[in-house]
């Protein structure tokens, strides 16, 4: 990037650093390295009154220190009162900002209020990084006019090579197992066998040899840790029809199944769909009782193509290839 002046919204300050999401850290860690600065509000989400004053203190020093040609990066959304005070200053200055949206929690919660809330408080942004097309040309109909730049993919920074993988009908499940229920149905299906890992799971369901649950680990280790030929991204309670978000939404887990090296499985009418089959990085299904099938069509060749195509992209988003890409755009735009 050529811009002088850049900065993002530091959320490394919030007491419980899991409020973040690892997204969020991760952006951070790829914008730390192509050369934003960070800004930090201490104890962001405390309530006491020293915690406010402190905080409305530091936002006058960015108000009257940060430069007017500056771009000032935010997640979206925005989890402290303080970050939306600070957007409206630097608006009111003329500074650029930009949203990283991780999530749309209207849209996905289907709750109105809050997503007219969200529109309202998005229009205040100069920029806007959305997940995909889909995502964006939804967007526009709320914010006609609006600059929004697409990432395609999250990124997964992480060092090393994934491991080694090879044709077979094992399948990868990572989540949080009472956000996707349907992963309590998925030996109903009869030749494949699951591998499931993410917090919240009931060992009382372990009981199918074509079924296993591997446990938790930590983003950074969980590549390594996944077992199997192909990451499945589905959610909610059934294996017949997916939640209608993911039609909007780039899951994480899609970056973290092509940074372990994992061709994926996707649901037909995600948005991710056109993505995975543009780049044959994977399979699409309608509904998972389909994948047996899929599987079983697919030659050994067919699937190492396809995983050569998975290991070229892993590599980029193993080093923050896609959020540099976004921003070397926005860039050019200023």
């Amino acid at each position: 990037m050529e811009n002088k002046y850049q900065y993002y919204v530091a959320e490394k300050g919030f007491d419980n650093i899991l409020n973040a999401g690892v997204v969020r850290k991760d952006n951070e860690t790829i914008l730390d390295a192509i050369g934003f600065i960070p800004l930090h509000f201490n104890n962001a989400d405390a309530t006491s009154a020293v915690a406010g004053i402190a905080r409305f203190l530091k936002l006058l020093q960015f108000f009257f220190s940060i430069n007017k040609k500056s771009l000032v990066v935010f997640h979206f959304p925005l989890l402290a009162t303080i970050y939306k005070w600070l957007l409206i200053v630097l608006k009111w200055r003329g500074i650029h900002t930009a949203a990283i949206i991780i999530d749309i929690d209207g849209l996905r919660d289907k709750d109105i209020l809050l997503l007219n809330k969200e529109m309202k408080l998005l229009g205040h942004f100069k920029y806007i990084v959305a997940h995909n097309a889909a995502m964006k040309e939804w967007l526009l109909q709320y914010l006609p006019g609006a600059t929004i730049f697409t990432i395609d993919l999250f990124d997964y920074p992480i060092n090393g090579a994934p491991p080694h993988r090879e044709y077979s009908n094992t399948v990868c499940f990572a989540g949080t197992i009472p956000k996707a229920t349907f992963a309590y149905s998925l030996k109903q299906t009869q030749q494949l066998r699951f591998n499931v890992y993410g917090d919240g799971y009931n060992a009382a369901m372990n009981a199918k040899e074509s079924f296993c649950y591997k446990g938790v680990f930590k983003p950074v280790l969980l590549p390594a840790k996944l077992e199997g030929s192909f990451g499945l991204v589905w959610d909610g309670a059934s294996i017949d029809v997916c939640e209608e978000y993911l039609k909007y939404n780039n899951p994480h887990k899609l970056s973290l199944y092509l940074a372990a090296g994992l061709p994926v499985i996707v649901w037909e009418q995600s948005a991710v769909a056109n993505f995975v089959k543009e780049k044959n990085i994977g399979i699409t299904i309608n509904e998972l009782f389909e994948i047996e099938e899929k599987i079983k069509s697919m030659s050994v060749a067919e699937y190492d193509v396809m995983q050569q195509n998975v290991l070229m992209i892993g590599k980029q988003i193993r080093k923050g290839f896609y959020l540099d890409r976004v921003f070397g755009q926005i860039d050019k735009a200023l």
